[in-house]
């Protein structure tokens, strides 16, 4: 079936396959976690649990569908200004299971049509007299319980027919959930679409479309129903042997100025390229800009200018992806890969400038965004990944990278790469070093590292120089971390001992669920360019040190820690005039003396009770704030003026202040990702 349609199946049962309307959109967290793995069952190996049905020949008609919650839907592919119109396909086929409650089975039954067109034959076994009864377009294979309920393993086709104003026979994954006797199903659709034009006298050449993602976009997920019958597709739980891909492809004849849709997995994809092919030649062209999938809505790319022709266009070593408008010296950012073989450059130019809008995108970077210049640098490797040591430094599988990074794969305080080789090549590379507008100790480095492993960690000096490694971590999926168990139950002093932080307490502080992007920003913006500490600490440990030695450095580091509850640094700023900042805004009064941090449970000191230095969420903390924008204009030439850093200042936390507290999740997500173990400190070179 292309899209959507309605059919009526005989006198036994009446079926309406159509979508809610699909509108315009101009938004994963998918983690595949071996402790949430149930017990999987292949269709063709379930014979005591599942019961076939016998075949019948039906009648089915197309109509179009009733409303369903005051949102109109169709028969026809639809955005703001057109329609498609949606027959049948020869060979479309849905998968029916009932629940049979005197055998405690599910029945099952393959509805197929031999025709096309608004009025269909097909092929049904039984009626449907008592529920739930669930349908699934195409037809589905796996079927397994997840927390007693059904769950369906499907596949959003990862090479797609290019099909002028429709979508691809099979792509459209749709589910119907009835609990009692009906006369009608309704279909919902359970993807995404991204639609796109095309212009250029190329198109004419043209025979594939490609979409390429930060995470995966098409292949094998799980499907399950919201108690409403809406259907959510899901990569946290899987079948054995299932397969995603962050690439989808639209094969096919392209024609000037005609709508392409390409069915996808729903949740945001923070980056995308597109890549057109004549099967010899192929052209690139990515965007950092975010693509909201969103279920059952059309995101829509516009008009892609492809040009004259297919040849790929030359691409610099050194790209400014942003450029400084502000200051009277840039602020200078390198960003280098890692892992990445040549025809993977690409795929790291992608996410270079994904994980950096990332960072721009979380305040103080936002507001200051003006005052930077970010270099994508480019190097290619000979194998791809890092090398995989013991956890104590010894590499036990090696990898021929270009920095030679490496870390241990449950154990990340060994994670390190040649550093000398590092900073050499970027003091060779970065434009803003060989012109003389730094040096290169003023010039943080950003590694991002071509491998999925959980990791990150930053390498800092005493005289500003830094890098900050980090991994494309579960290529992309969703990752989530905790507030820690228990808590200093004074603030003043550890004499108290500690105490557990209730479940309410941290529901309060929200859930920090975000990917690798959450590493990138506490990793680099945080550790490397920001020289901020970590504000996390171990259940139980106590440190005993009274002073923090890289206060004292020639850039200081740590600041946002303090080892006196009486006098810490934020006092005179930020304590001292809290009735004056929380007049000005209420948000500030989370500004206060917390103990705990730099790992420790007691003995440490922050300033605010949660932060992006804890559990990675994309918020600095006010006085955090206040040591980012300090280093910002003193790089940049200019003087830090506290009235006007207020004028221009956004206390508001995403997680707790803009939206709800599974933020960082896709809203078509029900199943948090897994929680990860927070990551070592900094490493301190002198």
């Amino acid at each position: 079936m292309n899209k959507y349609s309605t059919i009526i199946l005989a006198a036994w049962v009446s079926v309406c396959f159509s979508c809610s309307r699909l509108e315009s959109a101009n938004q994963s967290s998918n983690l595949k976690n071996e402790t949430e793995k149930t017990d999987i069952w292949l269709m063709e190996d379930m014979k005591d649990a599942m019961t076939p049905g016998v075949f019948s020949p039906g009648t089915a008609n197309a109509e179009h569908c009733a409303k369903e919650k005051s949102v109109k839907t169709h028969t026809e592919l639809s955005d703001d200004t057109s329609y498609a119109t949606v027959v049948w396909d020869a060979g479309d086929k849905f998968t029916m299971y009932a629940y049979n409650a005197l055998s405690d089975r599910f029945n099952y039954s393959v509805y197929t049509t031999p025709g096309g067109g608004a009025s269909a034959q097909f092929n049904y076994n039984y009626t449907v007299s008592t529920g739930p009864c669930f349908s699934i377009y195409p037809e589905a294979t796996k079927l397994s319980l997840y927390n007693n309920e059904p769950i369906f393993g499907v596949n959003v086709p990862v090479t797609q027919t290019a099909t002028p104003g429709s979508v691809s026979q099979g792509a459209a994954v749709s589910l119907c959930k009835i609990n009692t006797q009906v006369s009608d199903f309704h279909f919902f659709n359970a993807v995404s679409f991204v639609k796109f034009r095309l212009l250029g006298s190329a198109v004419s050449s043209v025979t594939s479309v490609s979409l390429k993602g930060i995470s995966a976009l098409a292949g094998d997920s799980v499907l399950m129903t919201e108690e409403d019958g809406t259907p959510t597709l899901t990569r946290e739980i899987y079948f054995d042997g299932d397969i995603t891909s962050r690439t989808v492809t639209l094969t096919g004849n392209f024609e000037t100025g005609k709508d392409y849709y390409f069915a996808v997995f729903p949740g945001e994809q923070s980056g995308f390229s597109m890549l057109f092919s004549d099967g010899t030649q192929t052209k690139t062209l990515i965007s950092s800009n975010h693509l909201p999938l969103v279920r059952s809505v059309i995101s829509d790319l516009g008009t892609i200018d492809i040009g004259d022709t297919l040849e790929e266009e030359e691409r610099n070593d050194a790209i400014l992806y942003i450029e400084a408008t502000s200051g009277k010296t840039p602020v200078s950012v390198a960003v280098i890969p890692e892992g990445f073989q040549e025809e993977e450059l690409d795929d790291y130019e992608l996410l270079a400038k994904s994980g950096i809008d990332a960072m721009f995108s979380t305040e103080p970077f936002k507001t200051y965004k003006e005052y930077f210049n970010v270099w994508i640098l480019k190097v290619a490797s000979n194998e791809s990944g890092a090398s995989i040591t013991d956890g104590n430094g010894t590499v036990t599988t090696a990898r021929d990278t270009y920095f030679q990074s490496s870390w241990g794969t449950d154990s990340y305080n060994d994670m390190t790469a040649d550093l000398d080789k590092v900073l050499a090549f970027v003091e060779d590379h970065c434009p803003d070093i060989v012109n003389g507008v730094h040096s290169a100790i003023d010039v943080p480095v950003l590694m991002i590292i071509n491998d999925t492993r959980y990791g990150g960690i930053c390498h800092t000096y005493s005289n500003g120089r830094c890098v900050g490694m980090v991994p494309y971590i579960n290529e992309g999926n969703g990752l989530t971390w905790a507030y820690p168990g228990i808590e200093a139950a004074s603030d003043e002093s550890a004499a108290g001992g500690t105490r557990t932080v209730t479940s309410t307490e941290k529901q309060a502080l929200g859930i920090s669920t975000g990917d690798w992007k959450n590493v990138l920003i506490h990793e680099f913006g945080g550790h490397g360019f920001s020289r901020l500490l970590d504000e996390y600490w171990y259940n139980s440990y106590l440190s005993v040190v009274t002073e923090i030695a890289s206060h004292f450095w020639s850039v200081p580091y740590g600041l946002n820690i303090s080892a006196s509850y009486s006098d810490p640094p934020w006092k005179e700023e930020l304590l001292d005039n809290l009735p004056t900042l929380t007049s000005l805004n209420p948000l500030y009064d989370r500004i206060g003396v917390w103990q705990g941090g730099m790992v420790s449970v007691f003995n440490r000191w922050r300033s605010e009770k949660i932060s992006c230095m804890i559990d990675n969420r994309r918020y600095f903390s006010t006085w955090q704030r206040m040591i980012i924008v300090r280093r910002i204009l003193s790089i940049a030439g200019e003087t830090f003026d506290t009235g006007t850093f207020f004028s221009k200042d956004d206390p508001s936390d995403p997680l707790r202040d803009v939206v709800s507290a599974y933020t960082m999740r896709s809203a078509t997500e029900n199943i948090p990702p897994k929680l990860m173990p927070m990551l070592p400190g900094p490493v301190f070179h002198e």
